[in-house]
């Protein structure tokens, strides 16, 4: 979990049972003489794969490593029957960017985690009468992430990780917000949400399940530029900027 550091987002390092139980079982690691010198995790959803970090040793770097652990990931992707793949980059990381461009990928959108404490929500929009949030029930994954926009599987992902906690919020009979908190980290992704009004109603969901012992808690806004530009009015800052790459699998090399 050192190589986890060297991502830079600014997040605590996972516990050992976090990589044991979550991260683990979906990465593969580089290892030279017998060091473990990077490792890219990767999910595997319906129709695409996301790399979620890519992660080497500095002193490793420049050497293409990156790139065969990117076709490594391409491989198990491909194997799973998937076409498709995306990421998310630091805007600032140009030779990431390079890396993943000359492997077919292009900008989707633009995205940011926001960091705020509770006392946000007293900031924001009261819901209307009809918004209700509700615990997500298993059997209803798969209309909430066609309501919203979730790669097919995501949620399932999520529900097995420990102490997650799915919510949806309704205006009516009208899906209008969902959000995986994961009270350890703490945070919520993903999350959807339609207006700031619908984020005070999650977060308001969200806060029972909150530990005395975090200070902030974060949100990832996925192509959601109003939505947080509204939070960061109400005190919310900006932690990282994120953009989105996305892409046909590469061919094999040599293939």
């Amino acid at each position: 979990m050192r190589l986890f550091g060297h991502l830079d987002t600014g997040d605590d390092i996972p516990a050992p049972e976090v990589w044991r139980d979550e991260l683990g079982p979906q990465s593969m690691v580089c290892v030279e003489d017998g060091e473990t010198v990077g490792y890219v995790y990767c999910q595997v959803l319906e129709g695409v794969g996301f790399v979620r970090h890519v992660a080497l040793e500095p002193s490793h770097r420049g050497r293409g490593l990156g790139r065969a652990l990117m076709h490594a990931a391409a491989d198990r992707m491909r194997g799973a029957g998937v076409e498709q793949w995306r990421l998310n980059v630091k805007p600032n990381n140009a030779s990431a960017l390079r890396l993943y461009e000359g492997l077919g990928m292009t900008v989707q959108f633009a995205s940011v985690a926001m960091r705020m404490g509770w006392e946000i929500v007293d900031a924001l929009p009261v819901p209307g009468p009809m918004l209700r949030v509700e615990p997500l029930e298993s059997t209803d994954d798969v209309t909430v992430e066609r309501a919203l926009e979730i790669p097919g599987g995501l949620l399932a992902q999520h529900r097995r990780r420990a102490h997650a906690r799915l919510l949806v919020a309704y205006d009516g009979e009208e899906i209008v917000g969902g959000a995986v908190f994961r009270p350890n980290f703490p945070g919520a992704y993903p999350y959807r949400a339609k207006s700031l009004a619908v984020t005070r109603g999650l977060l308001e969901a969200m806060r029972p399940y909150a530990l005395p012992s975090k200070t902030f808690m974060q949100l990832v806004l996925e192509d959601a530029a109003d939505l947080a530009a509204g939070l960061e009015r109400a005190g919310a800052r900006r932690h990282l900027e994120i953009l989105q790459l996305a892409g046909p699998l590469p061919a094999k090399p040599g293939g």
